[in-house]
């Protein structure tokens, strides 16, 4: 199961949200009531963390919160979860590394939860093609040094 952080300045979406994230299994879930508090916990390397776009007046915004992710945890993918449906920030998200931009809805939390599983199928089947990769790798290196001995062999 993934890792994940929600950061939301509003503590009743914010719960609403873990409740709906454990409800579907994804129990490892830290939550952060702005991007300040998030970005102490970074090391942690999450693998998603849910934003909102805004926090308030004079506080780093969704969008300076990716940023400083992709700098700081490449690897950890951003959804946003925004009461705001500005295109051009959304596109803005997205251009920037965010893998998606769901406006709050009804349906908000069902596209959440459906777009964290098609990232852990997603990672599992990296995952899955790398491994197939190195044993190939080592098994090809394997028959190398077997086919360098046979020379040796027949060769002295």
């Amino acid at each position: 199961m993934p890792d994940i952080f929600v950061v939301d300045s509003n503590k009743l979406f914010r719960n609403l949200t873990v409740q709906y994230l454990n409800a579907a299994d994804y129990n490892e879930v830290l939550t952060f009531s702005s991007a300040d508090e998030c970005l102490k916990f970074i090391d942690l390397h999450p693998d998603i963390v849910i934003t909102e776009l805004h926090y308030g007046e004079n506080k780093i915004n969704g969008i300076e919160l990716l940023a400083r992710i992709k700098t700081l945890s490449p690897k950890t993918k951003v959804i946003f979860l925004s009461s705001s449906g500005d295109i051009e920030n959304a596109i803005k998200s997205v251009r920037m590394g965010a893998v998606d931009f769901i406006i709050k809805s009804k349906l908000a939390l069902d596209k959440l939860v459906q777009r964290i599983k098609q990232l852990t199928v997603y990672n599992s089947e990296i995952k899955r093609a790398n491994s197939v990769n190195v044993t190939l790798a080592a098994s090809l290196i394997i028959l190398i040094l077997l086919f360098i001995s046979l020379i040796y062999l027949y060769t002295h």
